[in-house]
């Protein structure tokens, strides 16, 4: 199944979010020594969702996908100019806006501030 969003015009409902986010989590968990391999997964996550759409958040807590979310954020922010950075960073309006219309993003200070650094 398919619905409309604003990141790629649509939402993968067969993709769960914790799924789709476990390599993302997984490379930030490694800190420092896991650059690479967080920026190749951000690069992944949001290639995946521009041409499947959005994964399910159906079955996530808004604290959770918060949470995700500040992590994606700070990966793209963590990057150095590279080719990709502008589209990420359009990716991650798109997503932010694509959350927020879902109502599936918890919006507290830390969350409001990262999104405005």
């Amino acid at each position: 199944k398919v619905s409309r969003s604003s990141l790629g015009a649509r939402h993968d409902l067969s993709v769960n979010w914790r799924d789709a986010m476990r390599p993302v989590r997984d490379a930030a968990a490694l800190g420092r020594n896991g650059a690479d391999a967080l920026r190749d997964a951000t690069l992944r996550f949001f290639a995946d969702a521009k041409n499947k759409g959005v994964p399910s958040t159906a079955e996530m807590d808004k604290k959770e996908t918060a949470s995700d979310l500040l992590t994606l954020v700070r990966a793209v922010n963590g990057f150095s100019a590279t080719k990709d950075l502008s589209s990420l960073t359009r990716g991650v309006d798109a997503l932010v806006a694509d959350l927020v219309a879902l109502d599936a993003v918890a919006l507290d200070n830390e969350v409001v501030a990262v999104l405005c650094a």
